[in-house]
């Protein structure tokens, strides 16, 4: 049962991607692999090491945003051609309670607005403390310099406090303030334990036109019905009017996440609902624009709605990962230049369909796999088109101390 089962599901997508017209499969500068090296060693009792460096090839639109460059002149001479990156490369230390982390790697966090799969590993520090039913996290995140005409500087301070009322309902806080200037460097008032990024940011303004700082404010709350389903909702606010007179003149700017989980046995199913208004992680300072390299921290795109429904299937030797999504956008992207004033623009007055995109992934759960994993995308990222791509994946492991 479990055999046919796995034969059916890999069948579908086959199908589902081998009907599209535009396709690649053979492996080589059109194709797509990629081959992960991953190395783990902990150092002593606390300390632990991680890395991964992925060979990959560049013209894959899931993978090309590892390639950090945008510069369009410079890095189309390397479009479908083979490249390299360090994925991760993270040095955490974990005692008890406490932990901390600094280097590369991908962000941990309780609020997908404003972490989502759209975001790839970040430069950061980042402290945790969890005990009893309260979890904290702290981070400082480098993005890319603007150095357009001059260098600016960005970082991103971002934190996010979980608290589990009872074993039914979970609430969470999360708050970033994306902040940029000339060589600047950090600033120490955002590292308060107790108050608001906004509130000091009003009392410590810098005198210059690049520190038009983008805050957000999160909420959210995990709602567990039963042993197999749960109820999630999150919200990001981007920009709220206090009275209604500014209303007319300013439009209120958030997004919200509504999903539905069950979770029973070797089987995890999830639909979920994404919706951004107009102008989210905009900004009067273009600097300021919650963005890294001209990708997408958050959701993909503001003025814009989609349904995401995820399925994985776990077998004794392998794991099948796949996900649909389905939407609609209007006219702006991450880059959209933000007007300050009567930018009111239709909630919902969506002009484009994004036509279906589906990620599949086969895992075959072993540690060296000179067999590769195979995954399949079909209009991912809208590149009109489906892919194969061939997943080798090395691991080099050390649990002894140095």
């Amino acid at each position: 049962m479990k055999q046919s089962f796995k034969n059916v599901i890999l069948m579908l997508f086959l199908g589902i991607s081998l009907s599209s017209s535009n396709y690649s499969f053979s492996i080589d500068e059109e194709g797509a692999f990629s081959i992960p090296f991953r190395w783990s060693r902990n150092i002593n009792e606390y300390l632990s090491f991680k890395h991964v460096y992925r060979l990959y090839h560049t013209s894959h639109p899931h993978f090309q945003n590892l390639y950090t460059s945008n510069d369009a002149e410079s890095s189309s001479e390397y479009e479908s051609h083979l490249t390299g990156v360090v994925q991760t490369s993270i040095l955490e230390y974990k005692k008890n309670n406490l932990k901390l982390a600094i280097g590369k790697d991908y962000i941990n966090n309780n609020n997908d607005l404003f972490f989502s799969n759209n975001s790839f590993p970040l430069n950061h520090f980042m402290f945790s403390f969890s005990k009893s039913r309260i979890n904290y996290n702290y981070y400082i995140i480098r993005l890319n310099d603007d150095a357009d005409p001059v260098k600016i500087t960005r970082h991103l301070y971002y934190r996010d406090l979980l608290v589990k009322i009872n074993n039914s309902l979970s609430i969470n806080f999360s708050e970033a303030m994306l902040v940029t200037g000339y060589n600047r460097t950090l600033d120490w008032y955002y590292l308060t334990p107790g108050s608001m990024f906004g509130i000091e940011s009003q009392h410590n303004k810098h005198e210059i036109q690049e520190d038009n700082p983008n805050a957000f404010l999160g909420f959210g709350f995990d709602y567990q019905i039963n042993n197999n389903y749960k109820l999630e909702s999150r919200i990001v606010i981007d920009d709220f009017q206090k009275d209604s007179a500014g209303r007319k003149i300013h439009e209120d700017v958030f997004g919200l996440l509504l999903g539905l989980i069950y979770d029973k046995d070797k089987i995890r199913f999830s639909v979920e609902y994404q919706y951004a208004s107009p102008w989210l992680y905009t900004n009067m300072n273009p600097s300021a624009y919650y963005e890294n390299y001209n990708y997408p921290i958050g959701l993909r795109y503001p003025n814009s709605h989609m349904l995401k429904i995820d399925l994985e299937y776990q077998f004794d030797s392998a794991i099948i990962t796949s996900s649909v999504l389905f939407g609609e956008k209007g006219d702006q992207n991450i880059n959209t230049v933000w007007s300050s004033e009567n930018n009111n623009v239709d909630n919902f007055g969506f002009m484009y369909t994004i036509d279906p995109e589906i990620y599949f992934k086969y895992d075959f759960l072993s540690k060296n796999k000179f067999i590769p994993d195979v995954l399949l995308f079909h209009n991912w990222r809208e590149s009109d088109k489906t892919d194969l791509v061939l997943e080798w994946s090395f691991s080099f492991n050390n649990k002894g101390g140095i």
